[in-house]
């Protein structure tokens, strides 16, 4: 862990309102004013990168998020070229909105069940992602000043980092990078279960279209059976069409990984930092003895002994104002936080019940026809299995992280407790119990408390899942 000194500033006790709405805590200058030049769809081109964000972007391996078009590069040449892309982003998700909304109709006019499922499960996936993106990418600059807290270290002590903070910084990185990959494994067999497996089976067979007379004028046999104004009937035309539709899917999938990743990494990074905080007050007396040896006095033959010289309590008095100041930190970056994630989170929380519940439904039903033991049965059973595991991997990585959020600020309460009080003078303890009701209620990451990112969230959508497919089956009889 990166651990820069901040500019000192003088300590001041906030209430508790003015700890989460307050963004004078911070200790660099914002890069806000970049944001009053955006206009919609449009941003100004820019010729300087903070290096602390830089760090911050290597730090928590955002590097997805570039190329997923909610993170672009508007320096030099980049500009162009993210602009570009941002423009394909959007007409590629309006496309494919509309192409839902026909398919869905086309499903509900010819009374096609897996159609009709297949496009919800699609078409709710799709406009989640809409939501997500655009808010990322209208965020920017809300994320430089995130990244910038993280490439500096949110706060940095006095006294050095021990071996047991440093192992703390340690384990961030490494909890970092493997977030990545987990998410690089999940996002891979997403794809090839979602966009590659089923198509392939059919293309190998030759059984290029599923389109015929009285039947629905949609290929059941192409990676999303969608309406299209031709048929596949073709190889030329079965591969061209999968081709294209494996390149819009890796762009949906990238965005898919890319929010996933940030939002886990950050969420370590603010629990990691909530470990640092708890055992620095734990440890208060400890760093008191160093910094007052620091200072130039001379050591003390015992704690008595420190106790009794009145410097000693002035000391671990600036103890506790640097556990103030690092706290007061990580809420004005909490609040960050949640306003960058909170409307994605809000979105994907709320839709991917009904995500998951379309192709459980399907799975459901194929099991129960007298076709589940054929090949191409077996086939769309896997394909379906992929789809229903990734989704509630993902839906369980947004839940786990932020209850990790609200399971490492909760510590913190007892923490203060833990620290050397009973000794202290007045002014110590006047701090000590304004702080201490401050963090009685821990940090969640929700939306306007409609949504909370937690374990009971992760249940609750599992529930909701099951009254979906109770739903759909109740529709189809």
């Amino acid at each position: 862990m990166n651990f820069q000194p901040y500019q000192r500033l003088p300590l001041r006790i906030y209430s508790c309102n003015q700890l989460t709405s307050s963004s004078s805590l911070l200790y660099f200058e914002s890069t806000r004013g970049y944001s009053e030049k955006m206009i919609p769809l449009v941003f100004k081109r820019m010729d300087y990168t903070d290096p602390d964000v830089q760090i911050g972007y290597k730090k928590i391996y955002v590097a997805f998020l570039r190329f997923s078009g909610m993170y672009p590069n508007l320096t030099g040449r980049w500009y162009y070229f993210f602009g570009v892309f941002g423009m394909y982003l959007h007409v590629f998700y309006f496309g494919y909105i509309i192409d839902y909304c026909v398919s869905v109709a086309l499903a509900i006019e010819y009374s096609d069940t897996y159609v009709l499922v297949y496009n919800l499960c699609f078409g709710s996936l799709t406009v989640i992602y809409y939501v997500v993106l655009h808010y990322g990418m209208y965020q920017k600059f809300l994320l430089d000043e995130i990244l910038k807290i993280v490439g500096q270290g949110f706060f940095t002590y006095e006294r050095p980092p021990t071996p047991h903070e440093q192992k703390i910084g340690l384990s961030t990185d490494v909890a970092c990078r493997r977030t990545f990959l987990r998410q690089m494994s999940v996002i891979v067999l997403t794809m090839f279960g979602s966009l590659i497996l089923l198509p392939l089976s059919y293309g190998i067979r030759g059984e290029y279209s599923s389109m015929g007379e009285d039947k629905i004028p949609i290929n059941k046999h192409l990676s999303l059976p969608m309406w299209l104004p031709y048929n596949t009937d073709t190889p030329l035309k079965f591969w061209l069409t999968l081709l294209g539709m494996f390149n819009d899917g890796s762009a949906e999938g990238r965005i898919i990984a890319s929010s996933c990743i940030i939002y886990c990494n950050l969420c370590t990074c603010l629990a990691s930092q909530f470990d640092l905080l708890s055992h620095s007050l734990r440890d208060l007396e400890a760093r008191a003895i160093y910094a007052y040896e620091r200072k130039g006095y001379a050591a003390l033959p015992s704690k008595d002994a420190y106790y009794d010289d009145p410097r000693f309590h002035v000391i671990m008095n600036e103890c506790l104002d640097e556990n103030i100041r690092h706290y007061q930190v990580l809420l004005v970056f909490n609040s960050k936080l949640q306003k960058y994630v909170g409307p994605a989170v809000f979105a994907i929380l709320s839709g991917m019940a009904l995500t998951i519940s379309c192709p459980s439904f399907l799975l459901l039903q194929l099991t129960k026809s007298e076709e589940a033991i054929s090949a191409m049965a077996i086939v769309r059973i896997v394909n379906l299995g992929i789809i229903i595991g990734s989704f509630m991997t993902y839906l369980y990585f947004y839940c786990s992280y932020g209850q990790l959020v609200t399971s490492a600020s909760e510590k913190l309460h007892f923490a203060l407790y833990e620290s050397p009080w009973m000794r202290a003078n007045t002014s110590f303890k006047r701090k000590l119990i304004i702080t201490m009701n401050r963090s009685e209620q821990p940090l969640r990451i929700d939306v306007l408390g409609l949504v909370k990112a937690d374990s009971a969230t992760f249940l609750d959508a599992l529930k909701t899942m099951f009254s979906y497919c109770n739903l759909l089956a109740a529709v189809q009889n």
